[in-house]
């Protein structure tokens, strides 16, 4: 009898009706040897989540497993806290999936019993690994002679075993084909991921100065100063441009989160300033592009497509389906910081004509990009965000507008305007 592993699901989220009985001290030997590795060690806050999580849905407590009653009795929150404005029990749980996804890696099922928790829910999961039999049929009996007409006919073959093994058969290909089935992120990011080609990352730069001069120098002396040429000249011979640009706080926030998925999934990547990056580096390759006015090759990615952001006019998200609404627009893009909501807009763009796909993260200030690059690389967020897309998006171009609420100038996490797929 030969025998192949695969994992069943004994409990689903939410608490629906399992497919095997759940053995709860199996499944507290599995959280422990988790929480004793290397990658919950060094996290206690991951542990004190998972442990949460873990208990919690073997009690079956549902109502302690929302995001507010977990920041509040596990994270200290107080109990009318702002979920949107506070990520603390989702930025949490993305940090849990990804050390879970190691562990895994690392060390399998020891049991044969596997610990998840599936984006989108704060419920734990638990998979049993069971093994399937293919039973080989019996022997075929000999060929005796013909019997006599009036011998009694001999009986069929018991077939039970043969519908065991085939519903066996089935069960084990319906959970091997659940498991397999790859996440709206993972959809999103694989024709980046998938290849093990070296991805350009590009990030946008804007003018800067270096100057001696101070602002409460310029206050008080420089005005004056400056009432005639040759004075400004004078006192302005001090400030240097500085070379190749420089880059906003909010850029590198989410150019860290996008190196970080990159490093995480061991995919090659480079950075580089647009002042660096040549029309080859664009067109020859895949490509991240962070931030919009300021990154040149985003505005021309944007150039035809439904929804762009525009500063003619004040500065506004444009819809080419209806270019006389502007309802989404800000006061004023970079270097005004004192916005409280920024547009950002993410997409993925793919070039018929060479193959190559760029993935987009940009907004009118460095609080929209900030927002948009963070996003597009957080999981749960963005299979949230891709599910409101119909069926069949997984091989068509996308953008995504977004807005986040700006407050003591930190992005909150943003919500979704508008989907569009071509």
């Amino acid at each position: 009898m030969n025998t192949s592993d695969i994992f069943v699901e004994i409990m689903s989220v939410g608490g629906s009706p399992s497919v095997l009985p759940i053995d709860k001290d199996l499944v507290l030997r599995e959280l422990q040897r988790i929480l004793e590795s290397p990658s919950f060690r060094q996290s206690k806050r991951c542990a004190s989540l998972l442990r949460h999580i873990v208990e919690l849905t073997l009690a079956e407590r549902w109502d302690h497993l929302r995001e507010r009653s977990v920041g509040v009795e596990l994270f200290g929150r107080s109990a009318d806290y702002g979920t949107a404005e506070d990520a603390v029990v989702r930025v949490a749980a993305v940090e849990v999936r990804k050390r879970l996804a190691h562990y895994y890696d690392c060390y399998g099922a020891v049991e044969g019993l596997r610990i998840d928790v599936p984006p989108g829910a704060y419920v734990a999961e638990f998979r049993q690994k069971v093994e399937t039999a293919i039973v080989a049929p019996p022997e075929a009996p000999a060929v005796s002679p013909a019997a006599p007409a009036s011998a009694a006919p001999s009986l069929p073959p018991r077939r039970w075993p043969y519908a065991a093994a085939l519903a066996a058969l089935i069960l084990g290909l319906a959970g091997a084909v659940y498991l397999a089935r790859p996440t709206p992120f993972a959809q999103f990011w694989s024709p980046i991921l998938d290849n093990r080609a070296s991805v350009l990352v590009g990030l946008g730069l804007v003018d800067g100065v270096h100057s001696a001069v101070n602002i409460a120098e310029f206050r008080s002396r420089g005005l004056e100063a400056c009432k005639t040429p040759a004075g400004c000249d004078a006192f302005l011979g001090r400030v240097q441009p500085i070379a190749r640009g420089t880059v906003p706080a909010g850029d590198v926030i989410g150019l860290a989160q996008v190196m970080r998925l990159l490093g995480a999934a061991g995919k090659p990547f480079r950075v580089r300033g647009v002042s660096d990056i040549n029309y080859s580096d664009v067109k020859e390759g895949d490509a991240i592009l962070i931030a919009y006015f300021s990154n040149p090759w985003t505005v021309e990615a944007f150039r035809s497509t439904r929804f762009q952001l525009r500063s003619k006019g004040g500065h506004h998200v444009y819809d080419e389906a209806a270019p006389d609404d502007s309802r989404w627009r800000i006061p004023g893009g970079w270097p005004t910081l004192k916005n409280e909501e920024d547009f950002a807009i993410i997409a993925r763009i793919r070039d018929d004509k060479t193959g190559r796909t760029q993935i987009i993260a940009g907004g009118f200030t460095p609080y929209g990009t900030e927002a948009a690059a963070t996003v597009v690389a957080d999981e749960a967020w963005m299979n949230d965000a891709l599910s409101g897309f119909p069926p069949g998006w997984e091989n068509q171009n996308l953008q995504i507008v977004l807005r986040t609420r700006v407050k003591a100038m930190i992005p909150g996490p943003p919500e979704v305007l508008a989907r569009h797929a071509w």
